[in-house]
């Protein structure tokens, strides 16, 4: 994070991690995984709003390469290869992590952030 301008050092015992809690029936694949998201209810110091929109936006942009790469596009009709709800990284859709998600993991694993 020093790149961005910022510093991620360990700071204290993290709490025994929790996993969000998701619906079996819809979140059970027939292979049997089901995904386990850490939950982040870490409270973010103030003055951190630049580095969470840039992390927001670099998370956004990675996943748009990929779906690039997949074959996706901007359409207003769905299909197996297009994505009917693109969008850019300042409007996620509501399902989706909130903005601060890539800071969060840090603060509930016990770490400080701070500017440099």
């Amino acid at each position: 994070m020093s790149i961005l301008g910022y510093n991620i050092v360990p700071v204290q015992q993290p709490d025994p991690v929790s996993y969000l809690d998701l619906d079996e029936q819809q979140y059970r694949l027939s292979n049997g995984y089901k995904p386990r998201p850490l939950r982040l209810d870490a409270d973010l110091p103030a003055g951190l709003e630049q580095l969470v929109n840039m992390l927001a936006e670099n998370v956004h942009n990675v996943w748009a390469d990929m779906r690039i790469r997949d074959g996706w596009s901007y359409g207003l009709v769905a299909c197996a290869a297009m994505c009917p709800h693109w969008m850019g990284s300042s409007s996620p859709p509501p399902p989706f992590q909130p903005r601060h998600a890539p800071l969060s993991f840090f603060l509930v694993l016990g770490a400080a952030v701070s500017p440099l």
